[in-house]
């Protein structure tokens, strides 16, 4: 025989209710063994009163007899709090079991996979409980709300409902709630106050629930209408706990706005059961739930389709269960089931449109919130149903890159990174859009009037519905307009003329003057030394090689090593072992020099480097003296520097200029003809640069590269656009999923040869001219010049040398001026043929004297 268990836990303390559960359950207990008996099936009843669920575990429950294998169904009698540790305990350890919770007071909901809640049925129990399924699973994201309500909520019933939105559970946003109580005396005068109230005080607030009977949700329907308040921007839920709403509310009036959200929740019939006691209502709920498990039970057992022999088994056993029991819970009509409907406006005929009411879904206490859709507000929320918006914009590149007629404020074409971002948006949340240029071509700033100008005026005068170019958020600017999230990043830098390059002295270019003169002077110490090496080395007397030739000399040392610099070396090389040891380590020392000076001399030649004088804030305070700055008029960083509290910031606001965007050209030249510098966006600086590239060819401007501010970028809207929280989340979509970034590289100004310069590449090549030479010319005629002077020097001295010795022997022979001019010469070339001169003079004397 097989054998289940069903458990009643009991924690009701009234004791006629606890008499009156067990002489019910005594009797079903019967007739439920009965079944069970004819089927060869037994089932056992196992009670525990005044149950305490604090210290229940596991074990604790099946040394109870509670086994999970065998038990079928858990009912319980407990308090708001030992049902909820119950349901969880049942849970995570008896999942396959179905839990039947009883409230004895009103409480919080369960998860609908965790129990069967047979709630409290006292007076308002229905829109507590109907509150507390809208703000779990609908108005989760409500922030604030305004309640209004007649006096037919208690004080009581009103403080529940308000801490059910103002707690927040499971995940749910907590929520400000302000409440008015409507005047049954002066329902309109009452209205227009808390609306003007609302209107002027709490302009971001959008959410409306309206509780109330049908004349007071009459009269604020028709006040709202009135104050323009059913539109797309707000959400109104209007319930009327007690009686369905007449067919003619709606159509008595004029014709709802098409983009209004508005819902109504109502009874599908007027029920009341305010005529029954507590203690009737008790009965009558144990009643419902002992005599509908007893069914389910006898149907499951007939049709073979109770079965617990398997975890598969008893979880298809307790859906079975779960489902039966609800149904049978439901044919007996005691819970009213909520209409839910959102009202639209509906074409009957080309000519008449009227209100109509279209069932978006429905509520009970049992099954809670049944929607035919996820959201409440489906057909509205995310959505501007086409509505056609004015977008303002200037040119702004990479952001908006315009095309404009020749008046300059109508666009004939936009492209960049914002308007790639407003055509998704614009096709997820269905609208379309029109763009309005400026008319200043500024992004906003605050004139001396206290009035802005530029877009920032636009979107206050409401000329535009939102400016999507790339604004700073400044503090000024965040007084009297809202932003969307970052869209982009841009710092602002300086841009200067470009430095022009001086080729004149590019050979000397590789080394310092330092190195240059530790080179002469390694020439003239080195030279001596190996002078004398080789006049004192034993090895020359050794051999008997010791003469006034080579590098006996010290002069011909000197052009050795002189020589050996320019890669010529020359004819004499010492012979010991320790001059050639000198000699060695100086060519070691030539070849670097030589070979460290040829690669630097080609990588000057290929890439020449510019020096920026003007590259960071502080090189400008170091030349304000003789140096101009100034930006565009409108641009965030006036703001940052105007109110600076101290240090450069603040100095560099002091001396800047003002320029409009039609003065660019000016500005330009200013850069390009004196000592001025323009600070401004990087992107938008890069985009000039670019331009005026391809109208001259010319690479006239640098930037600086240092950055004085970076800044993130975000589009303008009105104070409390009630659409930028949806304008938000799409933004952060695609810029988690990285659609911007792609955008960003498709506008953003390519690096080109201007902004390139410190940026080799592979196979550039550079082309030399005459001006890079201009040093080697300098230095061939300063080569041709000296030896030019040294000529001239060695004739004179000559001439003279002659003329003094036709003075001093003016009787001689020739033979005798012969022999003092070889004299001479020996003096002034020492080191020419000495032997050869000597010989050829001692013959032409031997064959004088012979003929004497």
């Amino acid at each position: 025989m097989l054998s289940f268990s069903t458990a009643i836990f009991i924690g009701t303390t009234e004791e006629t209710t606890q008499l009156y559960i067990n002489n019910k359950l005594q009797q079903i207990e019967h007739e439920v063994s009965d079944s069970f008996q004819r089927v060869n099936q037994s089932l056992e009843f196992i009670y525990k009163w005044n149950f305490d669920v604090a210290g229940v575990n596991p074990g604790l429950l099946e040394a109870q007899g509670l086994t999970p294998n065998l038990l079928v169904v858990i009912i319980s009698f407990l308090s708001c709090v030992s049902t909820s540790k119950l349901s969880n305990i049942l849970k995570s350890s008896f999942p396959e079991v179905l839990h039947v919770a009883l409230h004895l007071h009103p409480c919080p909901r369960l998860l609908r996979d965790q129990a069967i809640e047979i709630p409290d049925m006292k007076s308002f129990s229905n829109l507590l409980y109907m509150m507390q399924d809208l703000r779990t699973n609908s108005l989760r994201d409500w922030e604030d709300i305004i309640f209004l309500h007649d006096s037919c909520i208690d004080v009581n019933t009103l403080e529940s409902v308000v801490k059910n939105f103002v707690l927040s559970e499971n995940g749910t946003q907590m929520t400000a709630v302000t409440t008015y109580e409507l005047s049954e005396d002066h329902f309109s005068l009452s209205l227009r106050t808390i609306f003007s109230e609302i209107l002027s005080s709490y302009t971001k607030f959008r959410y409306f629930v309206v509780v109330g009977q049908d004349f007071a949700l009459r009269a604020v329907l028709k006040e709202a209408q009135s104050m323009d308040l059913l539109n797309m921007y707000r959400f109104w839920i209007f319930i009327n706990p007690f009686a369905s709403f007449p067919e003619q509310m709606w159509s008595s009036f004029s014709i709802i706005p098409d983009k209004a959200n508005v819902v109504s929740v109502y009874p599908e019939d007027n029920l009341d059961f305010s005529k029954h006691s507590s203690i009737d209502k008790a009965k009558k709920r144990v009643d419902l739930v002992l005599n509908n498990m007893n069914k389910v039970i006898k149907d499951m057992l007939q049709t073979k389709q109770l079965n617990i022999a398997t975890p598969t088994a008893r979880q298809t056993t307790q859906a079975m269960a779960k489902e039966k029991f609800l149904n049978y819970m439901e044919k007996n009509n005691i819970y009213e089931n909520y209409v839910i409907e959102s009202v639209d406006a509906f074409r009957s005929s080309p000519e008449e449109t009227v209100n109509k009411m279209v069932k978006i879904g429905e509520w009970n206490l049992l099954r809670g919130l049944r929607l035919n859709n996820e959201c409440l507000f489906e057909k509205k929320t995310l959505n501007l149903g086409g509505q056609l918006l004015k977008i303002g914009i200037v040119n702004d590149p990479p952001l908006v890159i315009t095309k404009n007629k020749q008046t300059k404020t109508s666009v004939v074409e936009a492209k960049g990174i914002s308007v790639d971002l407003l055509n998704a948006i614009a096709v997820k949340l269905n609208f379309t859009y029109t763009f309005v240029m400026s008319n200043d071509g500024i992004f906003g700033s605050l004139g001396e009037n206290g009035e802005w100008k530029g877009l920032i005026g636009m979107v206050l005068n409401k000329e535009v519905n939102l400016a999507a170019v790339g604004f700073s958020v400044t503090p000024q600017r965040s007084k009297v307009v809202d932003f969307t999230n970052s869209i982009d990043e841009d710092p602002y830098v300086i841009l200067v003329k470009r430095p022009s390059k001086d080729n004149h002295l590019l050979v000397l270019a590789p080394f310092t003057w330092e190195t240059y003169l530790c080179i002469i002077c390694s020439v003239v110490i080195i030279s001596p030394v190996l002078h004398l090496i080789n006049r004192y080395s034993k090895y020359y007397e050794y051999h008997q090689l010791v003469n006034n030739k080579g590098l006996f000399q010290l002069s011909n040392c000197y052009w050795y090593c002189f020589g050996s610099l320019i890669l010529q070396g020359g004819v004499h090389l010492p012979k010991a072992a320790s001059g050639r040891v000198l000699i060695s380590f100086w060519w070691f020392f030539v070849i670097i020099v030589v070979t460290t000076y040829s690669g630097s001399l080609v990588a000057f030649l290929t890439f020449p480097k510019l020096h920026n004088p003007v590259n960071s804030l502080q090189d400008i305070l170091d030349q304000k003296q003789y140096l101009k700055w100034g930006v565009f008029e409108g641009e965030a960083i006036i703001e940052y520097l105007k109110y600076a509290p101290s240090g450069g910031l603040k100095e560099l606001n002091n001396g800047l200029n003002f320029f409009k965007y039609t003065d660019e050209a000016e500005v330009l030249r200013q850069v390009r003809d004196e000592n001025f510098v323009l600070i401004g966006a990087k992107s938008r600086l890069m985009a000039i640069i670019k331009r005026e590239l391809s109208r001259t060819k010319k690479c006239e401007y640098i930037l600086g590269k240092e950055n004085i501010l970076y800044e993130s970028l975000s589009m303008a809207v009105p104070e409390n656009w009630p659409y930028l929280d949806e304008f938000n989340e799409e933004i952060a979509r695609y810029m988690e999923s990285g659609l911007i970034m792609k955008w960003r590289s498709n506008y953003y100004s390519e690096e080109n040869q201007c902004t390139m310069i410190s940026k080799p590449q592979a196979g550039d090549t550079r082309v030399i001219g005459i001006t890079h030479l201009t040093a080697c010319l300098y230095v061939l005629g300063i080569g041709f010049s000296t030896s030019l002077c040294f000529l001239i020097i060695e004739l004179i001295y000559v001439a003279y040398i002659k003329s003094m010795n036709n003075a001093y022997c003016s009787g001689c022979t020739s033979l005798q001026r012969l022999i003092i001019l070889n004299n001479l010469r020996r003096k002034i070339y020492p080191s020419i043929r000495p032997q050869r001169d000597q010989s050829l003079f001692s013959k032409r004397f031997a064959s004088q004297e012979g003929r004497m």
